[in-house]
């Protein structure tokens, strides 16, 4: 669970007559545990809002990338596309279908802050989504309530209300999304192997199959150079099963 997401809880609390529902996007198969109950007793909780479930019944990260033949990009992120935005619009359309008393409104609310990064802290806290989304009496927006917001304010928002936070933060994890991430940092990494042993084992074992790496190639002398998931972790799977 995102600390991000903890408090978003608490600011939806707020819109309940207006907007009505939180909406969770998971990719299967490589979800952290437990964020999915985190999530739910955050809804209950701190909103008493309905959630609800997202994903993709098709496929989940290791199919999709299994079918490609390789991993999705940090310029080409099919991952968030396909196993999470998409899902959640496709739930909220739902919604709004069956709720017409709330007219076509949505307030996508996202977690998203400008202290995690350069691209990040360009974005605008307020934007139209109907772009993408509009139709005759529709009106959709994405709105980012804590982009300001520093870590430091996160932990304590979470704490002044009486939640706990992720888990895996504890283990030492700075960022969490997906277990084995393409933009996580060799630390995460290592952290998430050493403790999710079994999906570490079928994402080193889909590399080999593949032929193809979960973090994109770094340049070495101009030659782009592949890194396999046992190099950046220093985790072999055929020593930790031999131990």
């Amino acid at each position: 669970m995102n600390p991000n997401r903890t408090i978003l809880g608490r600011r939806l609390a707020g819109l309940r007559g207006q907007y009505g529902v939180t909406a969770f996007a998971a990719a299967a198969a490589s979800g952290t545990p437990q964020t999915m109950m985190t999530a739910t007793e955050t809804g209950e909780r701190v909103a008493d809002l309905p959630l609800i479930v997202c994903k993709n019944n098709h496929k989940d990260f290791v199919s999709m990338t299994r079918y490609r033949g390789r991993f999705t990009t940090t310029k080409n992120r099919q991952c968030t596309s396909d196993l999470k935005r998409d899902p959640q619009d496709r739930e909220v359309r739902r919604y709004l279908d069956a709720n017409p008393r709330f007219r076509g409104k949505v307030v996508t609310c996202l977690g998203l802050r400008a202290q995690e990064s350069s691209g990040r802290a360009k974005a605008k806290p307020l934007v139209e989504y109907n772009r993408e989304h509009g139709v005759a009496g529709r009106e959709w927006y994405v709105w980012l309530p804590i982009h300001a917001m520093t870590l430091e304010e996160v932990w304590a928002t979470i704490e002044g209300a009486g939640q706990k936070r992720h888990y895996a933060y504890d283990l030492g994890m700075t960022r969490l999304s997906c277990c084995f991430c393409i933009m996580s940092s060799v630390g995460d990494l290592r952290i998430a192997a050493k403790h999710r042993p079994e999906l570490y084992r079928e994402y080193v074992e889909l590399e080999r199959e593949i032929d193809n790496t979960l973090i994109m190639p770094r340049k070495k002398k101009g030659v782009a150079e592949k890194r396999f998931l046992p190099e950046i972790t220093g985790i072999s799977i055929e020593e930790r099963d031999a131990a």
